[in-house]
């Protein structure tokens, strides 16, 4: 990645320092081991033990000194020389495979059905030795995985499987030799895949392990390239597709042949792909390869047979891996990399169709990590310390200033974006407004390049002199489902997420609603439902709607519960319960409460023809105005809870 290890090999050079000083402890040991040994007899004898605390209480003092320079030193070593935790291992559970940098082609970084942190609590951190952790991990089911980095004298790294919820090891690899690495793993079924290397290893291999607790990480295969392997592989269809640095790309197998060795099923040669650095994309039967300082493209090759069929020119060198989603392919670039700054970066967006360019977003530093998308939005960090929040449409949202570079890529859940800049500083931002929601402060000073995982309800973050650290918390009991009336609420406005307006408008779908139907009032949104009121229809009442997202087709009722006139007022939603008025004031007209999930209904009670029939919800409670002048309290059962004048 540009020179990753041009900044970070000056401390062994301390070392030998010390050679000198422990030659000459070496040569008088004996004579101190023998001195002592005679002391400790001495003090044995009883006038030997009282002389020694008549001495002891003469220098008090001095003795105190001693014990308070001792204890420094004792933690002080512990602060300097962290030991890893060792918790409980518990048993091991099944998650979704994680194939592929920042987990799919959308790059957000998160495991499936993960809860949002939503507050800032250290969780556990683990450290072996002095070791960094400059790959980013990969978490599946109760399993995280991740590699080391030890640039000492060693010149090693491991490759570790830690609980996820305790941060206990379950196991160490046993790679021989293996060295400190850069590339992140990726897990498929029983299988591990991970590169090899820093940028200036020039033989680094790619390694298949058997990730299952039982065979503690052996080894399936190893493949040695002529280059470094920082590019964390993909495997897709039982195939691991890799770059190697200066030594080109690889298409290797998932199994290995018949005498347990790599298979290879091309190779593209390094004459026209230097600098394969970075993680690729393989989507549709074709493999999207980013190249960086000499090579500055996107080259697009046929997943089976490895042939060349398009190569873009790029404007900048491009190490973040291309993110794929809904026939477009978006893509960072710049002149900068992990070590060295660079003036001058962009994002670009392509046709997949077409392999053009529908925008490009310019940019004043680099983009290193990836474009995350989630729904119709596009997050990113750039060297110019701001995470950018732009549309599909390349135009921008939102931009939050993190005071420093970031040079990571964002994970994005469906509340939060989690983001790590070069100060140390990993950020929770509110995923649609971009304002601050906590911070963690990781390190003082540090080579921040691992990027944030988010699995079971936690963030996870490797650093260079902490370890691996586990940070947040997700909130302790879910939020309860609350829509009032008028448009959700006083601070709500009709905007059920806080998401931004569109670029543009455009009609997505229309819902007709039956023969004859007028919707009157606003709809009723909780998550993925809306709740719509039907009134002068041959079916009044209200219907429930999914909400459809990036879909063009009218969604279906998922049911429909049917009032005796039409809803002209917003329905109301409260818990597991939905609450509409029917009629108008001066009719007939009733309160229902019916079941959110089925439509059933829960309770029923008359409103007075003369009262105005208002409904809303407090965080407990029904409010509704069902008599001339009297606010009616009901419970989401529908009980009656109390009556005021008003």
């Amino acid at each position: 990645m540009g020179g990753l290890t041009e900044g970070i090999g000056g401390c062994p050079a301390v070392v030998p320092v010390l050679i000198g000083p422990l030659q000459v402890l070496l040569t008088i040991l004996p004579g101190l081991l023998l001195a002592l040994g005679g002391g400790v007899l001495a003090l044995l004898k009883p006038s030997g033990m009282k002389n020694a605390l008549r001495l002891l209480w003469q220098q008090r003092l001095a003795v105190f000194c001693v014990l308070l320079v001792g204890a420094a030193l004792y933690f002080g070593t512990r602060l300097l020389w962290p030991t890893g935790q060792a918790d409980t291992v518990t048993a091991s559970q099944s998650g979704a495979d994680w194939p592929m940098a920042r987990f799919d082609l959308r790059r957000c970084g998160v495991a499936p059905g993960s809860r949002s942190p939503t507050r800032a609590q250290l969780v556990w951190s683990y450290q072996q030795g002095r070791e960094w952790y400059l790959a980013s991990p990969a978490v599946v089911g109760n399993r995280l995985y991740i590699a080391t980095a030890d640039v000492r004298l060693s010149k090693s790294g491991a490759i570790l499987c830690l609980d996820a919820d305790t941060g206990a090891p379950v196991w160490t690899s046993s790679v021989p030799d293996y060295r400190p690495t850069f590339s992140s793993p990726v897990v498929v079924g029983d299988y591990l895949v991970i590169g090899e290397g820093l940028h200036d290893t020039r033989d680094a291999r790619v390694i298949c392990l058997d990730r299952r607790d039982s065979e503690k990480g052996k080894v399936v295969w190893t493949f040695r390239t002529a280059n470094h392997v920082e590019c964390t592989p993909v495997v897709a269809n039982g195939r691991v597709y890799v770059g190697a640095g200066d030594d080109g790309v690889y298409c290797l197998d998932l199994q290995p042949d018949a005498d347990g060795q790599a298979k290879v099923h091309w190779h593209k040669s390094p004459d026209q792909f230097r600098d394969a650095e970075t993680s690729l994309a393989v989507h549709d039967g074709k493999v999207y390869v980013g190249l960086g300082n000499d090579g500055k493209a996107l080259v697009v090759l046929d997943a089976l047979s490895g042939a060349e069929l398009h190569r873009i020119d790029m404007p900048y060198p491009v190490f973040s891996p291309a993110a794929i989603a809904d026939g477009k392919l978006y893509l960072g670039m710049g002149e900068g990399d992990y070590v060295k700054d660079g003036d001058g970066g962009a994002v670009v967006c392509l046709d997949l169709a077409r392999l053009t360019s529908d925008w490009t977003f310019a940019l004043p530093k680099t983009v290193l990590g990836a474009v995350a998308i989630k729904d119709d939005r596009l997050y990113f960090g750039c060297g110019d310390g701001q995470l950018y929040c732009l549309s599909r449409a390349g135009k921008l949202i939102k931009a939050f200033d993190t005071r420093a570079p970031i040079k990571t890529s964002p994970a994005v859940t469906d509340e939060h974006v989690f983001v790590v800049n070069s100060a140390g500083v990993l950020y929770a931002l509110d995923r649609h407004s971009l304002e601050p929601v906590w911070d963690y402060r990781l390190a003082a000073s540090d080579l921040f390049i691992s990027s944030p995982v988010v699995a079971r309800g936690h963030v996870y973050v490797g650093t260079q002199a902490e370890g691996l650290v586990c940070v947040g918390q997700p909130p302790t009991t879910q939020r309860t489902p609350q829509w009032a009336a008028p448009l959700g609420g006083a601070g709500v406005a009709g905007n059920s997420d806080g998401s931004s307006l569109p670029d543009e408008g455009e009609i997505h779908w229309v819902y007709g609603g039956g023969r004859g139907a007028k919707v009157a009032a606003p709809v009723a949104v909780w998550e993925n439902h809306l709740y719509v009121p039907l009134a002068d229809t041959d079916r009044p009442g209200i219907d429930c709607l999914p909400l459809p997202k990036e879909r063009r087709e009218p969604p279906q009722a998922l049911w429909h519960f049917r009032t005796d006139a039409g809803v002209w007022s917003s329905p109301v939603v409260l818990g597991k319960v939905v609450g509409a008025v029917d009629g108008r004031p001066g009719e007939t007209r009733t309160l229902y409460l019916m079941d959110r999930d089925w439509g059933v209904l829960v309770a029923r009670q008359p409103v007075a023809a003369e009262a105005t029939g208002l409904l809303t919800t407090t965080g407990h409670q029904f409010l509704v105005q069902d008599q001339a002048d009297v606010l009616t309290s009901l419970d989401p059962a529908g009980r009656r809870q109390w009556n005021a004048v008003v």
